[in-house]
């Protein structure tokens, strides 16, 4: 499953937000691609996909943007259809197509007047001394990349809201990272609790 490469360029994917599948990047090279992340603005998108003669971008909401036999790349309706011909070219059921997607176990939760919570985890997840060998991201919010797992705040809204991201390989190293993040909330600011995360993709 992948688009027909144009003559100017290599398939590519931009993750158009941090808050990007860590097995994404590897199913791009794997297949052949480059990966990056950038920040969140579709014109952001559209620019990074021109200069590195990127194919393919999309975001943690279902976004797409296809830029592969078309004049644009912001066209839901066209990504639609791409995607539609793409499976259909496949000559296999589309259970196998999904069963043949990367293992991963996705998390988030909403937090509302989080003024004070967003700052106490912006600290927690900037300070190299707490998660030491983590690789640190600070495009769109902050972003920490673990071997197994990573978690992503959102930059705060100015109505105090904001998501806060984990992901890991499985649950249970979903599970771990949760329960890490947590505790240390705890025990760095005692008066501050993390609300409880709802999964909202597991496959495995």
């Amino acid at each position: 499953m992948k688009l027909t490469p144009q003559p100017e360029g290599p398939i590519a994917s931009l993750g158009r937000r941090a808050s990007r599948p860590a097995v994404l990047g590897l199913l791009v090279v794997q297949h052949g691609g480059a990966s990056a992340i950038v920040r969140t603005a579709p014109h952001i998108v559209q620019q990074e996909m021109k200069s590195r003669g990127a194919l393919v971008a999309g975001d943690s909401n279902g976004g797409i943007f296809i830029k592969d036999r078309w004049f644009g790349s912001n066209d839901p309706v066209y990504a639609a259809a791409r995607i539609t011909e793409i499976i259909s070219g496949a000559n296999r059921p589309l259970s196998e197509v999904v069963n043949d997607l990367p293992d991963a176990s996705l998390s988030k939760v909403h937090l509302v007047e989080a003024t004070t919570l967003h700052t106490a985890l912006n600290g927690i997840l900037c300070d190299d001394s707490v998660f030491p060998g983590a690789r640190i991201s600070k495009i769109d919010g902050v972003r920490l990349d673990f071997a197994d797992s990573w978690v992503y705040l959102e930059p705060l809204s100015e109505d105090g809201e904001c998501y806060l991201h984990v992901e890991g390989d499985d649950e249970d190293c979903r599970h771990r990272l949760e329960h890490l993040l947590s505790s240390i909330l705890k025990h760095k600011h005692p008066d501050l609790a993390l609300p409880t995360l709802i999964a909202t993709a597991i496959k495995s």
